[in-house]
């Protein structure tokens, strides 16, 4: 099953004891995701309406940014991963460099690839 299209919106909800955000999206109608509450300090696993806030703002934001990848948490891990090898490249001497900045791209190709669900066009060397 596919969940909801982004993008997905955040909504405060007022009018109750408590402060609630609502979470919606869809691109043909907006359709009820979640909810984020914040509850009182007296009670077991309290949330300030500070947190809710938040919470509900990184919720949206992580979906948002993720829109087309569809495996983000594994596709984000092995593209964070080639950047840091990019970047051990390019402190490498110009001798080695050439070679392994081709291999490099290879594999960043590769994965961006991956994270577009195999749907982006290779680039030529």
């Amino acid at each position: 099953m596919k969940h909801t299209p982004e993008p997905w919106v955040p909504q405060p909800l007022d009018g109750c004891t408590k402060f609630d955000w609502r979470i919606g999206g869809g691109t043909d109608n907006w359709k009820f995701i979640a909810s984020v509450q914040a509850w009182p300090s007296n009670t077991l696993g309290a949330t300030t309406q500070e947190e809710a806030d938040a919470n509900a703002e990184r919720i949206v934001r992580c979906v948002n940014a993720c829109a087309g990848i569809p495996e983000p948490d594994r596709a984000i891990p092995e593209l964070v991963h080639l950047v840091r090898e990019l970047l051990i490249c390019c402190e490498l001497s110009l001798d080695n460099m050439e070679q392994e900045t081709r291999w490099l791209k290879r594999d960043i190709e590769k994965a961006l690839r991956k994270m577009a669900g195999g749907m982006e066009e290779p680039t030529h060397e």
